[in-house]
């Protein structure tokens, strides 16, 4: 009995470490990490961070070696509001031509980008009142006679809103992610979640206050995101103490 509780729960801590890199629920997914960072703050996946994030896009990276040409998107799932996601998916970035160094540095390896974007970077700035958004990172192999879709070429620096980061990766014949990740953005003040709010999921009420404008700063905390690891334990518990 102890060994089956012993390797129930090792099992769910690794399950809940392999799905981490991408929202649950959201597709297409990815479980292998794709490095992002702002300036020196790396980001991990499912960080909630303040409205203050960089205006410059993210450093990319890979945590495996890969080699050929991949195209990198940046997608949120939760405009207007969570709630009320009616320009979902606003595309914030959408980068061909993209390499990577074949030696790793600090364990993993940068990116070289050999292309004009297809969509300039925009950076994440949800409403005052929304709940945290989402803000997802997809790597993609990017076909050797890759161009934008017909149905995705009205995209660019001003139009960005009723995204379909699916249908784009069909009709261009991307394939799956090779590897994702992501991280949620609040425009409400004060107290929380830069050091452990890093929900996997935005929450549908906020015990902020209203915001300033100013939002919270861009500190780089944050852990790994938890997702629905309690209610994996419990159920596998449950099947164990009936045997």
């Amino acid at each position: 009995m102890h060994f089956l509780l012993e390797t129930a729960l090792t099992f769910c801590v690794l399950a809940d470490i392999v799905i981490a890199q991408s929202p649950p629920g959201f597709s297409p997914a990815s479980s292998a990490k794709l490095n992002l960072a702002f300036g020196s703050t790396t980001i991990n996946s499912g960080q909630q961070i303040g409205i203050n994030v960089p205006a410059d896009a993210p450093t990319i990276a890979a945590t495996s070696a890969l080699t050929g040409t991949y195209l990198l998107a940046l997608v949120d799932p939760d405009a207007t509001t969570p709630q009320n996601p009616i320009l979902a998916q606003l595309l914030h970035f959408l980068q061909p031509g993209l390499s990577f160094a074949s030696t790793a540095n600090n364990s993993i390896y940068p990116a070289t980008i050999a292309a004009t974007p297809a969509v300039p970077y925009q950076r994440p700035s949800p409403p005052p009142t929304s709940a945290p958004h989402r803000y997802i990172a997809l790597l993609f192999v990017q076909p050797p006679d890759f161009s934008v879709p017909r149905d995705f070429q009205q995209y660019n620096a001003t139009f960005r809103t009723n995204f379909n980061i699916s249908k784009f990766a069909a009709e261009a014949n991307l394939g799956d992610p090779v590897e994702a990740n992501y991280f949620l953005v609040s425009n409400m003040t004060t107290n929380s979640s830069t050091s452990g709010g890093n929900s996997s999921e935005p929450s549908t009420t906020s015990s902020t206050t209203a915001s300033t404008g100013t939002g919270m700063p861009f500190t780089g905390a944050g852990s790994l995101t938890s997702v629905g690891l309690g209610s994996v334990v419990i159920g596998i518990l449950g099947a164990i103490l009936t045997l």
